[in-house]
């Protein structure tokens, strides 16, 4: 169950939570920069909740809510860490939960399973709509990492994590159908995931 939503043509507060460095230029903060932006000219309110690493942003559209800083914690390239799970998404999820509780907020949109852990967290005992921005799946990209773990012990749990974790959420949206796909043959009802691709941008 989730709460009443806006009627068609309402503006919505949305909180972004964006687990990674941001503004920065690669694909992840890309495609929520991109999607933040899109979301703020149709006439939303986006709220961005980052990490506390991150290009300078003269963006005046869409607000940025960053964790207090952690001196020790400086990674700009992608993977998991256990200092980035332990401590810089903890205090993401608290970051959320504390915004949550001060203010309305409509739905949440949450990008990557980090984003989507802290969001949960932040969303217990309120009824609030939560979307998960599935870019990839652990079980084909956790093995590609220097985790100390055999390949194949770590493809098995990124394949029961793929399993299990999308479920957390109210709807799922995919970057190809490839993933989708993937997630519907896990039992994921089909009508619960979206495919929306990521743009070309011809200037670039």
């Amino acid at each position: 169950m989730v709460e009443q939503r806006p009627q068609s043509g309402e503006s919505l507060k949305i909180a972004m939570v964006a687990a990674c460095p941001f503004p920065f230029p690669r694909g992840t903060p890309v495609r929520i920069e991109r999607l933040s932006h899109a979301l703020a000219e149709r006439g939303h309110d986006v709220r961005v909740f980052t990490y506390h690493l991150g290009e300078n942003s003269k963006d005046n559209v869409v607000t940025i809510c960053r964790i207090p800083r952690v001196p020790t914690y400086n990674k700009y390239s992608p993977g998991p860490s256990v200092q980035k799970l332990l401590v810089v998404d903890t205090l993401l999820a608290w970051k959320l939960f504390s915004a949550v509780a001060r203010t309305h907020v409509d739905v949440i949109h949450a990008h990557h399973y980090e984003g989507l852990i802290a969001a949960r967290l932040a969303k217990v005992g309120r009824r609030l709509p939560l979307v998960y921005d599935a870019h990839t799946l652990l079980g084909s990209e956790l093995p590609f990492f220097r985790l100390g773990v055999p390949r194949n012990v770590v493809a098995r749990l990124g394949n029961r994590l793929d399993r299990w974790l999308p479920r957390l959420s109210d709807h799922v949206v995919c970057v190809t159908q490839t993933i989708k796909d993937r997630l519907t043959s896990f039992g994921m009802d089909a009508n619960d995931v979206t495919v929306i691709t990521n743009g070309v941008e011809h200037e670039m």
